[in-house]
Formats: C-alpha cells, sequence, structure tokens
C-alpha cells in the first residue's frame, strides 16, 4: 500500500511540474497538493510546492511549506524563502533570525541582506536596520537598496545626514520613483515647500497606490497659470486627503481659475456649500472624462499637486482657520 502511494504521488508531482512549466498554475498546485496527500514528508515536493506558492505570492501557503520542508529537510537553504514569506505576512520578529541564520553562511548575499534591513525596521530595530541597509546597498549599488537607507535615516530623525545623502540619491538616480518620493518627504520636513512639493506626486509610488497620479484623466498637465477654461481635479488617495486638498481651493477661487473638481460622494454638500463658485461631482463615475469628451478647454492637476502652485513657502500658507462652512441647519 505505500509503494502504492510512492508510485501516485510521483505520478502526481510529475503532472504538477508538466503543468507548471505549461504556466497552468491552478492544475500544478491541485496535482502537488495530491502528492503531497499521498508523500506528505517528500522534500522535493515541499520544496516545488513552496516555491509555485512563492511565485503566485500566497504567502502563507508558502510559509507552511516552507516551515515543514525546515523540519524534514534542515539543510535544504530553505530559511531566506521561508523569511520572506514571513515578512510579506507580517510576521516580521519571525523571518529574523532565519535570515539571519541565511547571512551566517552566505554574508554576501545582497537580496537577504536588503530583506533583513527590511524586517529589522519593520520591528522598530531602526539602528540595526540601517547597518543592514548599508551593507546591502555595499553589495549591490542601486536604487533600491539606497531608498532603504535614506528611509530608515529619515526614520531614525538623522536629518543633518540625510540632506546630502538624498540630494545625490536624486542626482545618481534621477528616473527613480522611490528615490523622487524620499526626495520629497526629505524637503517638506526640512520646510522646502518649492522642491519637496515638486515631486510630490511620487509619494504615490511609495504608498503602492497602482492607480494613476490623474485618476486617468486626459488633457494636458496644468501649469499653475490662469487660463480661459475649466482646470480638471482629480480626487485623492482618501478621504482625509480629499478634506486636506479642500484647504487650496480657496486659492483657485483667488485666481479666478474655474474648476471641475472630484471628490468623494459624501463631501459633495459641504464642498459645495464652502465654495458655491467652484463645480464638484463624485469620484469613481468617470465625470471629468465626460467632461473633456463633450469638448472644451481643459487642463488637468492632482489634487495635493495644487500644493505646488499655492504652497511654495511658509509665507503662502495663509493665516485663518476653517474653511469648510458648516450646514447653518
Amino acid at each position: 500500500m505505500q509503494n502504492n502511494n510512492i508510485v501516485l504521488g510521483l505520478q502526481a508531482f510529475q503532472r504538477g511540474q508538466q503543468a507548471r512549466d505549461a504556466g497552468r498554475l491552478a492544475q500544478a498546485a491541485q496535482e502537488f497538493n495530491r502528492a503531497l496527500a499521498l508523500m506528505p514528508d517528500h522534500p522535493k515536493v515541499l520544496a516545488e510546492f513552496a516555491q509555485l506558492a512563492d511565485a503566485v505570492s500566497d504567502w502563507k501557503a508558502a510559509a507552511t511549506l516552507y516551515e515543514k520542508l525546515g523540519r524534514v529537510r534542515p539543510q535544504s537553504g530553505y530559511e531566506p524563502f521561508l523569511g520572506r514569506a514571513l515578512f510579506h505576512l507580517e510576521r516580521f520578529a519571525e523571518a529574523v533570525p532565519l535570515l539571519q541564520a541565511h547571512l551566517a553562511r552566505h554574508p554576501d548575499d545582497a537580496e537577504v541582506t536588503h530583506a533583513l534591513a527590511n524586517s529589522l525596521c519593520s520591528t522598530g530595530r531602526w539602528e540595526e536596520g540601517l547597518v543592514q541597509a548599508e551593507r546591502a546597498f555595499a553589495l549591490r549599488p542601486d536604487a533600491k537598496r539606497l531608498d532603504a537607507v535614506l528611509n530608515t535615516l529619515f526614520h531614525l530623525g538623522r536629518d543633518a545626514e540625510l540632506g546630502p545623502r538624498v540630494d545625490e540619491a536624486l542626482r545618481r538616480y534621477p528616473d527613480s520613483p522611490e528615490i523622487r518620493s524620499m526626495y520629497a518627504l526629505h524637503h517638506l520636513k526640512a520646510g522646502d515647500y518649492a522642491d519637496g512639493f515638486a515631486r510630490f506626486a511620487d509619494l504615490r509610488w511609495r504608498n503602492n497606490l497602482k492607480a494613476p497620479a490623474d485618476g486617468g484623466t486626459p488633457g494636458q498637465w496644468w501649469d499653475g497659470e490662469r487660463f480661459d477654461g475649466t482646470l480638471l481635479v482629480t480626487a485623492e488617495q482618501g478621504l482625509g486627503d480629499e478634506i486636506m486638498v479642500s484647504s487650496l481651493f480657496a486659492d483657485l477661487v483667488a485666481l479666478g481659475q474655474p474648476a471641475l473638481i472630484e471628490c468623494d460622494a459624501r463631501l459633495l454638500p459641504l464642498y459645495e456649500r464652502s465654495f458655491p463658485s467652484l463645480r464638484f461631482v463624485p469620484r469613481h463615475q468617470r465625470r471629468l472624462q465626460e467632461a473633456f469628451a463633450a469638448g472644451g478647454n481643459f487642463r488637468k492637476v492632482n489634487g495635493l499637486d495644487l500644493a505646488r502652485f499655492f504652497r511654495r513657502d511658509a509665507a503662502s500658507f495663509p493665516p485663518r482657520g476653517g474653511w469648510l462652512q458648516p450646514d447653518p441647519a
């Protein structure tokens, strides 16, 4: 009976490999699962099933499989792969010793060193994380690893050290959205609003937002000058950001620039009451795209990018209290 299970398990495993190689990943997972049910401690099945789960970012399954592989075959080199899966599951404290164990044997592994830096920082061990981030960048200099160094310095509050390094990083990697966003963060924190807001759109990359900054709205970007037409203002990331953006609407009114502004539908009555000369439409209904398609002279701007034009220095922040008008009833 046991020999029969092994034969059937190996057949299922072979079918899984063939399905994986053909790109039929769901079928491959089913076959690997059958093989594992028949041969629960087979290290090759565990390893390849774990790699498949890793490839499709099924981190929970990958962690379970790598953990079992480590018990069955401790010398299999499973540690960095399990550490990576645990990192994605936000089990950072568990990931750290696994990554350290791998680096004790392979100290020049830049990718694992980078993962260790991120894991240490995620558990609040920023100083140790900085050491590993610097090592990772020395092993493999690129924008991603340099960004980890800069991000750690930022969170440690080492602004004097960060300043020249972030400026040099932008010169070295001018097209990196990660470096550009860190440049924005540092310069905004330092009160250099003109430079900070000029790179502010790149913060969407740091926040892992998949949508384009313009929300898919067609047309040319606005240059901050009044024009005879309508400015299309795309909605921001969430309700809090949208309310923050509304502090800039009075500047549009003062400029005399007609605008059509996307916002959360719950804010429509508040905004219409507070800024009667501007027009507002609910987000996620393609109203800006429809306006553009109907014809006219339009420019577009992302909501928080209005600060690029209206908040260039500390003096441009108006000394006022509230700017939103409550319902008097």
